[in-house]
């Protein structure tokens, strides 16, 4: 309680404390009332740790959209009576904006320690992380948690491995795939050449149009990869023959530099995947998709791209809203109701920002519009 009141004095009047017992489930869902993401401020030593870490175990089936902790873990050995007594509220405001988000706390716990050189200790590791994911009981919570941790998983793997770099081109130096790719940079892995191929079912009837032709027009403009590299590497691609390619593609953008169609179609073919490539070129209505054509000029495969993706997009807020007006409906709570409005609000701001498709068609010789 001394820490409450010297917080208070020194003008953090939001201030609690469980008064040396852990911090309960019930008093989560109280604390969330107050606040969306309530700091959790911890001693910085191994008990303090400790505590932070039954927290967040404690959140984990809590978790709803909106709705989180934050953890403020102080210098081994203070208080935060301590602190703003000797250093002032300043720095007791700085450590609290540089606290850790959950997610955060929860990537520290699992990959600090350990060792991460054999593929066995990579899938522990993976395992660790799918174990924190089925803790989560709120869909959309944990398909966000998933996503953040693959997205972690490629950070590390692009700062953990090394990188071809390119050579000299017209007197002007190539850029390294990893610096035109970013986090999801280096990929390694998922499609080892040696690894057991199984049959696939090639039904191109169960490929989303959508999926299929932003797949398939990155296929024929690898180019669009230089610029927009981030955007396909977090599509959510469906159908499984699909997200086969997709994951390839990544992978190869991730170690090639100046990657053309020729090279692209080489890898692939390395990687098992030459007869569905095939099937999925062969499924394309050349009328409706001629911007996904290899002949067409890359300015009007990049907005058709584009227009694709923005289309896509709509389509899954259109379908969120149906949800959420279904889940309102039946149980017409707040929480519900500001999911509805966040979802109608999200849609809402897709369909203001369609792509400009001015002059689409010319570049390749063509007067139609889209």
């Amino acid at each position: 309680y001394m820490d409450v009141i010297a917080l208070s004095q020194a003008g953090f009047m939001n201030s609690v404390a469980p008064l040396g017992t852990a911090v309960t489930e019930e008093q989560l869902q109280i604390l969330w009332k107050m606040a969306a993401e309530p700091i959790m401020c911890l001693d910085g030593d191994a008990a303090g740790w400790r505590a932070a870490l039954r927290a967040a175990e404690r959140a984990l089936p809590l978790l709803k959209p909106g709705y989180s902790l934050r953890f403020c873990l102080l210098p081994e050995g203070v208080d935060p009576d301590d602190l703003v007594r000797r250093d002032g509220p300043d720095a007791m405001r700085t450590l609290l904006d540089q606290s850790l988000p959950l997610s955060e706390l929860l990537w520290r716990k699992e990959i600090e320690g350990r060792q991460l050189e054999t593929p066995e200790q990579k899938a522990a590791f993976e395992k660790a992380l799918e174990r924190t994911l089925e803790e989560m009981q709120e869909p959309t919570v944990r398909g966000y948690y998933r996503q953040y941790f693959k997205n972690r998983l490629f950070e590390w793997n692009r700062e953990n491995n090394s990188y071809r770099s390119g050579g000299w081109t017209g007197g002007q130096k190539k850029q390294p795939a990893k610096d035109r790719f970013g986090r999801f940079a280096n990929q390694k892995g998922r499609f080892d050449q040696k690894r057991d191929r199984k049959p696939l079912a090639l039904s191109a009837e169960s490929w989303g149009r959508g999926e299929k032709l932003l797949i398939l027009t990155v296929l024929n403009h690898p180019e669009i990869l230089d610029n927009y590299f981030d955007i396909f590497a977090a599509l959510k691609i469906k159908a499984a023959h699909l997200d086969r390619v997709h994951a390839a593609i990544i992978e190869i953008a991730a170690s090639e530099s100046d990657l053309d169609y020729e090279r692209l179609k080489h890898q692939l073919s390395i990687r098992g995947l030459s007869e569905v490539v095939a099937r999925l070129e062969q499924s394309s209505d050349g009328s409706l998709d001629w911007f996904i054509a290899r002949g067409a000029a890359l300015e009007d495969a990049i907005k058709g791209w584009l227009h694709l993706l923005a289309r896509q997009k709509r389509e899954e807020l259109e379908r969120e809203v149906k949800a959420a007006e279904k889940i309102f409906g039946e149980e017409a709570t707040r929480e519900n109701l500001d999911r509805l409005k966040n979802a109608k609000e999200a849609l809402q701001n897709a369909e203001g920002n369609e792509v400009d498709l001015d002059g689409f068609g010319v570049a390749s010789g063509r007067n139609t519009g889209f």
